[in-house]
């Protein structure tokens, strides 16, 4: 290099540096980077943070985790005491218990339990079964306090309170039924009435082995060789198993079936649905989305039963790559309590828990919820517009904000929905956590329903929020 050019680079470097040097401002805004502390996703109310999305085809699943780890584990969950045999659900007709269907809940079930005589194991203690019979009818008045199609007994004997998730899908009884509302069942060992929607137009009465076969031919648990002996397992079938009661032979679980207990539960609603139970909609609401999207995934079933949706062999096999990306990605996340998904490029809802293992236990039906909006979508293998972080950041700010105007008490649990232009809040809070008053007259505005403590959205055991 001549002199001449080696003096013209110099100049350019020297010219350069005092550029920088005379233009540095140290308080200038920095690009925020993702956890930094000006990062909008990361300082969120109620201590939580949005990560960066999971994406796969149409659907985009966001991490909610809490700053700080939340990981007490005080509830079991209807899969866990189905499977240990703890809990039971029963039509009401179908044991000793319907002779007093209206026996109040525990005052308190969150309160320690008293100390008293080992209880009798379920085994040891069997519910004493009857014929199911059809609900009650004006021009059927024999029937009037037997089964019924909204109401079902739940009998909680494990050592924790019971959580039940609106949306939650029941197999068994004279219809498969969903979960009505948020609950918390008190481990007493006492019948508890719950409201409940039915997911099956069609049936009112028992089913055929090869029925329950075919339900639950997918639930990959090697104790029931019953199980797996029916159809071969493929991997969709695996990830989208139901967990089944504890029965030894098919033909057990269809007797215990069909005398009126629910022996599985397969997964959860979708969102159209899950908003016709939620917001009180009606039965009828409920029917119709059911029957849409046994439309769209090409469910066929003499009864019509969502159930179809998690264990038709060719709708599995759709919801499979689905199941198989996200499941483990996002339930190993750290301080993992929620997640807000997008399909088809547009954010649709929001589910938040109070603790990092109740989130874990509800995910797997959860997922399976998204997955099917997902695989049903109009257009659901076309590529789609990505969705930013910051419009999963927007969608829980239009939530958090949205302003209750309707609650109601229900047993121990505080119940509150909230609504803006575009979005829709269910919020459910332990009663005894709250103030006294705001139990009594709970009219929150501008995020005030998530005020104080830990959990979902500021001490809330669950927060659900929705696109309009």
């Amino acid at each position: 290099m001549s002199s001449v050019r080696l003096w013209v680079v110099l100049g350019i470097g020297v010219i350069a540096l005092a550029f920088l040097v005379f233009t540095y401002d140290p308080g200038a805004p920095r690009p925020a980077g993702p956890g930094s502390a000006a990062d909008p996703g990361a300082n969120l109310p109620g201590g939580l943070s949005i990560g960066e999305p999971l994406v796969l085809g149409n659907l985009a699943i966001f991490p909610v985790s809490s700053r700080e780890p939340r990981l007490e584990d005080r509830f079991i969950t209807l899969d866990e005491g189905l499977k240990a045999g703890t809990v039971e659900i029963l039509e009401k007709g179908a044991g000793p218990e319907a002779a007093h269907p209206n026996s109040p809940a525990a005052d308190d079930p969150f309160a320690e339990p008293a100390a008293s005589e080992p209880r009798e194991s379920p085994a040891q203690q069997p519910i004493q079964q009857e014929a199911a019979q059809p609900p009650a009818t004006s021009d059927n008045p024999l029937t009037a306090g037997v089964n019924e199609v909204n109401e079902l007994l739940v009998v909680n004997r494990s050592e924790k309170p019971l959580y039940l998730m609106p949306g939650e899908i029941i197999v068994g009884g004279d219809q498969d039924r969903t979960i009505g509302q948020e609950l918390v069942i008190a481990a007493d060992g006492k019948p508890v009435p719950i409201d409940v929607f039915c997911v099956e137009h069609g049936r009112w009465g028992g089913r055929e082995e090869r029925e329950y076969a075919g339900l639950i031919a997918a639930a990959h648990q090697p104790q029931r060789p019953f199980v797996t002996s029916v159809v071969p397992v493929i991997d969709g079938a695996a990830l989208a198993a139901p967990v089944v009661a504890n029965f030894n032979s098919l033909e057990e679980t269809t007797a215990a079936a069909n005398s009126g207990k629910f022996v599985g539960s397969v997964g959860s609603l979708n969102k159209a649905a899950r908003l016709a139970v939620q917001k009180g909609d009606g039965q009828s609401a409920v029917w119709d989305e059911v029957a849409k999207e046994n439309a769209k995934a090409g469910v066929e079933s003499a009864s019509g039963t969502f159930s179809g949706n998690y264990s038709d062999a060719d709708a599995v096999e759709r919801l499979g790559p689905y199941l198989k990306h996200f499941k483990q990605p996002i339930e190993d996340r750290e301080n993992i309590v929620g997640v807000i998904v997008a399909v088809s490029g547009k954010v649709e809802s929001l589910d938040v828990f109070e603790s990092t293992p109740l989130f874990r236990k509800l995910w797997p039906k959860l997922l399976k919820s998204y997955a099917l909006d997902a695989a049903n979508a109009a257009g659901a293998d076309a590529n789609h517009q990505a969705v930013a972080r910051a419009d999963a950041v927007a969608f829980f700010k239009d939530v958090y904000a949205a302003q209750a105007n309707q609650a109601e008490t229900t047993g121990s649990l505080a119940l509150s929905q909230g609504e803006s232009d575009r979005v829709l809040l269910f919020s459910a809070h332990e009663r005894r956590a709250l103030d006294a008053d705001a139990a009594a007259s709970y009219s929150i505005n501008g995020g005030a329903a998530f005020g104080g403590g830990m959990g979902g959205f500021g001490g809330a055991i669950h927060s659900s929020g929705f696109s309009k």
